[in-house]
């Protein structure tokens, strides 16, 4: 399984399991996007960030976040075209937050 799967299905993984699903299997793909969004929320929510812009990011850049937050930006970023991923950088950088540095710098800095 390719990297980038295993990180994705460890995150939607470990939604489903907070909310109490037991066989993901069963789960049809929009209820496991919605938990996966759910998930990104709450891994977001957990993070010392700027709570006030939280609310204001898109899907893609939660999922930055994410990926981020897991260490796992390089995975994220192979499966998106350069500019798309400068893209989305740029924009979380004017809304306040670098993802050029690790997210443990950032957590340090707090």
């Amino acid at each position: 399984m390719p990297e980038h799967l295993r990180v994705e299905f460890r995150f939607r993984y470990q939604a489903a399991k907070e909310l109490g699903l037991r066989d993901m299997t069963t789960v049809n793909s929009t209820l496991l996007e919605k938990i996966f969004k759910t998930h990104l929320d709450k891994l977001i929510s957990d993070a010392p960030l700027n709570e006030a812009i939280i609310p204001n990011l898109t899907l893609r850049e939660k999922e930055l976040l994410a990926y981020w937050q897991d260490g796992s930006l390089d995975i994220w970023k192979q499966q998106l075209s350069a500019a798309t991923y400068y893209r989305y950088k740029k924009s979380l950088k004017d809304k306040g937050i670098d993802v050029s540095k690790p997210y443990s710098y950032y957590l340090r800095k707090q």
